[in-house]
């Protein structure tokens, strides 16, 4: 009951954060950006923000766009390579022009050594290059397609088991549970 009430409170506190904040965009806003010195760069908010978790949705979010670093012309300056970073709106596009299908292997950006530490930085990895689970009732693990099948986890788990359990850790330091059935 305690708990109730307080997250009652905590989801009233948050709608009144957001009801004085307005900064706050909505997926319709036409985003400006200056990449790496490349302008005339626009793009629909909710391409940027279609994954909510990641760090370019927090971002993107229009919440941060008053403390967001600017150009003299008032457009969003991305530190990052242009070439890298359009590569990453592209495909943003491309999977908001097919979702909720999947995008083929063959539609998804090269995985070179730069374009994968930006999507690193943004929280992105997970999203452009998925990992598959494999496995029998004995034995799974991760598998990084994308990075000639390097395997990023392994369990052993009971042949009797239904449901295997691993934890991962992930670039930040937190864990998170992965099942597979």
């Amino acid at each position: 009951n305690e708990l109730k009430e307080r997250e009652a409170a905590f989801s009233r506190k948050v709608q009144l954060f957001e009801h004085e904040n307005p900064s706050t965009g909505n997926g319709t806003d036409v985003v400006q950006l200056n990449v790496g010195g490349r302008t005339g760069i626009a793009v629909l908010r909710r391409t940027l923000t279609q994954f909510e978790d990641s760090m370019l949705a927090a971002t993107f979010s229009g919440r941060w766009d008053d403390s967001l670093e600017k150009d003299r012309d008032g457009n969003i300056f991305v530190n990052q390579n242009p070439e890298n970073f359009l590569c990453l709106v592209d495909y943003l596009l491309l999977r908001g022009n097919r979702y909720p299908r999947k995008i083929p292997v063959r539609c998804r950006p090269k995985p070179t050594y730069e374009f994968c530490s930006m999507l690193e930085y943004y929280g992105l990895m997970p999203a452009v290059y998925p990992q598959t689970w494999i496995g029998d009732s004995s034995r799974f693990s991760c598998n990084e397609k994308s990075f000639n099948t390097l395997e990023l986890s392994s369990k052993d788990v009971d042949a009797d088991a239904s449901l295997a359990t691993t934890v991962l850790h992930n670039r930040i330091g937190r864990y998170s549970s992965a099942g597979v059935s």
